[in-house]
């Protein structure tokens, strides 16, 4: 993972070579054919490891929050943080569409999107618990429209933390203020 992810990092996803990867891990490219049939796969791992260490530094200060809001705020911001300050993710997503990034890492039954659901799950369903949570809220829309918000906000570096939370805010709605919600980004 980190031979992998320190090539991504320096050469870019798309001119690591396996042969790259393999002098970085000190094996030969045969021993790392054998566990990683192409560097699609090394990808893949690459992206579920970050996004393990992520779920472990941002849940735990998440589920700490006064509120479902500030939960989802605090564990978006530090996402895209996390994401940002990360150089083999950073480069994933200067090389990848955003369309592609979120069709890599938000399918429904992909190992990623479990990965990515381990973060956002336990913070919906907490805030359900506490009943700041639309009881009609579909758990896997809210998932990737969550991981889809995060990943596009992650590229977009020219947007400062200030800025961004009041994005975010503003894509919140509590059910107090409307009893329909007014459009898809009416989730809470």
């Amino acid at each position: 993972v980190d031979a992998a992810s320190r090539c991504f990092a320096e050469y870019g996803i798309a001119k690591t070579s396996m042969r790259d990867v393999a002098a970085a891990a000190g094996i030969s490219r045969q021993a790392l054919y054998r566990s990683f049939p192409n560097r699609q796969s090394l990808v893949e791992l690459v992206l579920r490891h970050r996004l393990r260490e992520l779920v472990e530094k941002v849940l735990p200060a998440a589920l700490a929050s006064s509120s479902f809001s500030e939960a989802f705020l605090d564990a978006a911001l530090a996402a895209i943080g996390y994401v940002r300050s990360t150089p083999d993710l950073r480069r994933l997503l200067r090389e990848t569409s955003i369309d592609e990034a979120c069709r890599t890492m938000l399918l429904p039954d992909d190992e990623l999107m479990r990965v990515t659901a381990s973060l956002w799950q336990p913070i919906l369903d907490w805030g359900r618990a506490r009943g700041e949570v639309r009881a009609d809220l579909v758990d896997a829309d809210f998932i990737q429209w969550t991981g889809t918000i995060v990943l596009v906000y992650s590229a977009r570096e020219d947007i400062p933390e200030d800025r961004l939370r009041s994005l975010l805010r503003g894509q919140l709605r509590s059910e107090e203020h409307t009893s329909e919600p007014q459009s898809h980004h009416d989730l809470v």
